[in-house]
This record gives structure tokens, C-alpha cells and sequence, in this order.
């Protein structure tokens, strides 16, 4: 893939990726058809080397719950924000773990 627009920084140009989408009820049998769909495609192209990374933004109630928990996180921290991560807390939280400045990321390491 190529990315046309100037990338986000920590983010290459150009990267190579595949991705899986489950658009249902999630339920292991389906992840596991992900997992099995994945592993035999790349083994089809013959790719033998390979790291395959798995992620799951979890149920409705799920994301909730998480959101609610970032925003009682950041909170605590928001005079140390930037000021569009500031406003983040409020309108969308998980956008604040892709800011890439330096106390964004302290922040979330502590």
C-alpha cells in the first residue's frame, strides 16, 4: 500500500499490509475463520515468514466501558495534553492514543 497524503508522523509512505474484516455477531468461530483465512493466504503466496497481528475493538458495551476508562484516565492529565487532545477527552477519546507528541506518549507509558 502507498500512502498518497503525507503520512502521520511515525508512519511510513509505503507499507505492506493485509487486512480482515468480521462485520456479524463476533463469535470465535468466526475469528478463527480470520485467523485460518489469513494463515492460508499467506502460505498460498508462499510467504513463510510472517508475524500476524491480531485486534479486536471487542463488543458495543465493551467500547463503551473503554472509552469511559480513557476519559477518566486522561482527565486526570489534562493540563499536560496538547491542545487538540484536550478537546479529544470529550469528543473521542481513542484519537488521543495516536498523537505522537512527547507528553501524549509519556503519558501513556507511565
Amino acid at each position: 500500500m502507498y500512502r498518497y497524503e503525507k503520512p502521520q508522523k511515525g508512519r511510513l509512505r509505503q507499507f505492506y499490509q493485509i487486512g480482515v474484516e468480521l462485520i456479524n455477531e463476533l463469535c470465535l468461530n468466526s475469528i478463527l475463520d480470520s485467523i485460518v483465512l489469513a494463515n492460508s493466504f499467506l502460505k498460498k503466496i508462499k510467504i513463510d515468514e510472517y508475524v500476524l497481528y491480531i485486534n479486536n475493538i471487542g463488543s458495543s458495551e465493551e467500547r463503551n466501558q473503554y472509552i469511559k476508562s480513557l476519559k477518566t484516565y486522561f482527565s486526570k492529565f489534562k493540563n499536560q495534553l496538547s491542545e487538540i487532545s484536550q478537546k479529544r477527552i470529550d469528543t473521542n477519546p481513542l484519537r488521543i492514543l495516536d498523537d505522537k507528541t512527547d507528553s501524549e506518549l509519556e503519558i501513556v507509558k507511565n
